[in-house]
């Protein structure tokens, strides 16, 4: 019978690391995603069971797998989306979470290969990622997130529909007064920019000079936010492409004394923090791209096709939601 430290030995590490993933306090001990994914995974290929936990007939095994340049961001999100779905299945589940390299995962290639016990597997790609799959046909089910191939199944929010959405609502209250915030190092923040400016001029806005590129965190949107109003750049209506930046330039504007949602007004296309929006001050209008149900609904697609309730493939999209607050009301 495999052990706690028959599987630390495997790992290098302790015992006491490998109770508190195996028990689901990882997270709390701030154990690195990747150690904890690693050891899931050399407990799932020893047979390891807990004390008291009684093995179910039909077992399946999910592996998750994410782009390490989006787990600090979306894991909590993706988790809470397949955990969400988890807790209404019936069958026993384990889900195993491989952080990745973008752009590396061919190196990963063997698992969706050969199978090894996988229901089925789910995945975030980035863009050179794709080929991989494409090159390698996967033995086991594949549900890509906010990716499209043909012969896989796919769940997708629709990345162009949300920056039509803050594009409408940003010319309707600011006319050709607006300031785009985007990024040039995320993919799906770089789709909705682009569908942001498309709609603009489709209406005969034109917004140029009046777009700026930022990096994805709090820090890059306060100092963009502070360089704006130094400038004398700002805009009736700010919209950021992504979360955190929106934050950012929020509190810097709050902090010089401008009014959120009186002198300058604020959209956000949000993709993994609709709530913490919410409880700002003032809340911050959103564009909310779905994330959390996404992944819900991909685990629920991945164990419907794996248990024969579903056909494979088939592709599924959502759309976005928006959702007006102080800082850009209707």
């Amino acid at each position: 019978m495999t052990t706690l430290k028959d599987i630390a030995e495997k790992c290098g590490t302790s015992t006491a690391t490998v109770s508190y993933v195996l028990s689901g306090r990882g997270t709390e001990k701030r154990i690195s995603p990747e150690m904890q994914a690693q050891i899931k995974e050399i407990a799932e290929s020893m047979d390891y069971a807990p004390k008291g936990r009684r093995r179910s007939a039909m077992k399946y095994r999910v592996v998750v797998y994410l782009p390490l340049n989006d787990l600090k961001m979306l894991l909590p999100t993706f988790w809470d989306g397949f955990n969400n779905a988890v807790n209404v299945e019936t069958a026993h589940i384990d889900i195993i979470m491989r952080p990745y390299e973008q752009n590396k995962l061919h190196l990963q290639r063997e698992l969706w290969s050969e199978g090894k016990n996988i229901a089925a597997l789910v995945i975030s790609p980035g863009g050179l990622d794709l080929a991989s799959l494409t090159e390698t046909p996967a033995a086991v089910p594949v549900i890509l997130l906010n990716r499209t191939l043909p012969y896989y199944s796919s769940v997708s929010v629709d990345q162009l529909e949300s920056g039509r959405m803050a594009a409408k609502h940003a010319m309707k209250k600011g006319g050709d007064d607006i300031i785009l915030v985007s990024s040039k190092s995320l993919f799906g923040v770089t789709w909705r920019g682009n569908a942001f400016l498309d709609c603009c001029r489709s209406n005969g806005v034109s917004l140029e000079n009046r777009v700026y590129y930022a990096d994805t965190d709090i820090t890059a949107g306060y100092e963009l936010g502070k360089h704006l109003i130094a400038a004398g750049k700002l805009a009736k209506v700010i919209v950021c492409a992504y979360d955190m930046t929106a934050l950012g330039i929020s509190s810097a504007l709050t902090e010089a004394g401008i009014a959120v949602g009186r002198e300058v007004q604020i959209i956000v296309m949000c993709s993994s923090n609709e709530k913490l929006f919410e409880h700002y001050t003032p809340p911050i209008t959103a564009v909310d791209l779905r994330f959390r149900d996404a992944c819900q609904m991909a685990m629920h697609l991945a164990m419907d096709i794996a248990t024969g309730r579903a056909s494979y493939p088939q592709d599924i999209s959502i759309r976005p939601v928006m959702i007006y607050r102080q800082s850009c009301p209707m």
